[in-house]
């Protein structure tokens, strides 16, 4: 039985629909899935959701509490009038003036006033929600980083009402030394730190991330993403006809690297073993700019298909079409186990994963990858090459002689995907604790 069974929660999440975006899906998952045990359940978001970049979602608007906001993306939007989720692109170019602003910016004192969220989101949303919780008996928060100041509403509450069974939700966790710009003693870093010791309960997308963050806090419960079961293709699915490998999403250019696989290729071609006008690389998001530099580098611009954003639905279908999905990811020895909502994705639509990590190994993604048979992770090395050539070479090959250019996930795959599903995670959670009974676990 469901330990939030016949509860009032109330989830605190800037990121919810209809933004676009991975950090939306979580969200969007634990709403719907805890929706369904749930006597009643309220979502706080920002009202900046009316101009950010948008998708298509069903909930029941009547769930949502728009809360008043002026961050930098609202004052962005008054001063531009775009439709934008001041989204900057991949390039590391000195002329990046709005690139070099956010990074000044996040180590200003500004940020605590305007970054995403903000001082009045919080302050209108502690207000909004008192009157919630007081009204209707609310008797869990759940919160969810980034942005930290969901995380900031949620602690105004707990201190405000300490009855409230409070979990606290991380996506990512800080520092993170990969992705550069805040130091273990910023400003952001310690505030995470300190409201940790309010939190009752801490869930995160790995168990790379909780080890990094039990150190912290004593109970810390891994939530995978998982797979969706309704993006899992039913029945054949027809591929592009070209040799196409895909990538679908984010670049951190200070974490992510793909020029060992773009040399890889530049090398099969230059070799006879793959035919130029045979292949394409297809990117959707907002980093065209990145795989245009970095394959024009290579002197292979012209196999690149900027899609740019596209709405989700359709980045399913290219994940589905495309003969490798690409995901690009890191490791080091603060932090392992980055298993994105994308990664999921990629494991639903079937395609074979090309997993290539900057950094150490990191043995959850190949676990999660390698041992469900769904790909092959590779490590951003030249110890590596030679592997990384054999991969696409086999890849290719199987394109070239597969006359049908259809494929079907088989009855094997398909039970190695339940094993994964976002439904399984989400029941382990609810369900029990280090193998105990959750209902003991302090919600009353």
């Amino acid at each position: 039985m469901s330990r939030f069974k016949g509860k009032n929660i109330l989830c605190i999440y800037y990121k919810f629909p209809p933004i676009k975006g991975i950090g939306t899906l979580r969200n969007f998952k634990f709403y719907t899935s805890l929706k369904k045990d749930a006597r009643k359940i309220f979502v706080l978001t920002t009202s900046n959701r009316n101009f950010l970049p948008q998708d298509q979602f069903e909930y029941s608007n009547h769930d949502v509490i728009e809360i008043p906001t002026v961050d930098f993306r609202t004052i962005y939007h008054s001063f531009t009038g775009r439709k934008s989720s001041l989204l900057i692109t991949g390039t590391k170019s000195p002329t990046n003036w709005m690139q070099r602003s956010r990074e000044w910016f996040k180590k200003s004192i500004l940020s605590r006033y305007f970054d995403e969220g903000g001082y009045w989101y919080v302050k209108s949303g502690v207000k909004k929600a008192s009157k919630i919780i007081e009204e209707q008996g609310v008797d869990v928060i759940i919160s969810s980083y980034l942005p930290f100041d969901s995380h900031r509403m949620a602690l105004e509450l707990k201190k405000k009402y300490p009855h409230l069974y409070w979990v606290a939700d991380y996506r990512d966790f800080i520092p993170d030394s990969m992705l550069g710009g805040l130091g273990p003693e910023s400003y952001l870093v310690r505030k995470n730190k300190e409201l940790l010791h309010l939190v009752d309960e801490v869930t995160t997308v790995s168990k790379g991330l909780k080890e990094r963050i039990e150190v912290l806090h004593p109970n810390v419960q891994v939530v995978r993403n998982g797979i969706d079961s309704s993006l899992v293709p039913k029945g054949h699915t027809r591929k592009y006809r070209l040799f196409t490998l895909a990538y679908t999403g984010i670049i951190y250019p200070s974490a992510q690297k793909a020029d060992l696989l773009v040399e890889v290729v530049k090398e099969l071609v230059e070799e006879g073993k793959i035919q130029k006008e045979n292949i394409q690389i297809v990117q959707a998001g907002k980093d065209g700019a990145f795989w245009k530099e970095l394959l024009n580098r290579y002197q292979m611009g012209e196999i690149l298909v900027n899609k740019n954003i596209v709405p989700h639905k359709e980045a399913i279908e290219i994940q589905r079409k495309s003969h490798i999905n690409l995901l690009l990811t890191w490791a080091s020895e603060e932090m392992t186990g980055i298993l994105t909502g994308k990664l999921f994705e990629y494991l639903a639509s079937g395609t074979p994963i090309l997993a290539l990590v900057n950094g150490i190994r990191d043995l959850e993604l190949e676990e999660i990858i390698q041992g469900n048979s769904r790909g092959k992770v590779f490590y951003h090395t030249d110890l590596f090459k030679t592997a990384l050539k054999s991969f696409v070479l086999q890849k290719y090959n199987k394109w070239k002689h597969d006359n049908n250019r259809t494929f079907e996930i088989t009855d094997r795959e398909q039970k190695s995907i339940s094993n994964i599903t976002w439904e399984k995670e989400f029941e382990k959670w609810v369900v029990k604790m280090d193998g105990k009974d959750l209902r003991k676990s302090g919600i009353k």
